[in-house]
């Protein structure tokens, strides 16, 4: 599995649960974890 594949399905499936705010900023969000 490539490093970007999780990433693939998260975008894939929160696509598909209508939830664009989530999609849009989960980046943001998961660079604030990782910190």
């Amino acid at each position: 599995m490539s490093d970007q594949a999780p990433e693939i399905l998260l975008a894939h499936h929160l696509k598909a649960l209508k939830l664009p705010t989530c999609l849009r900023e989960h980046h943001k969000l998961a660079r604030q974890c990782a910190a």
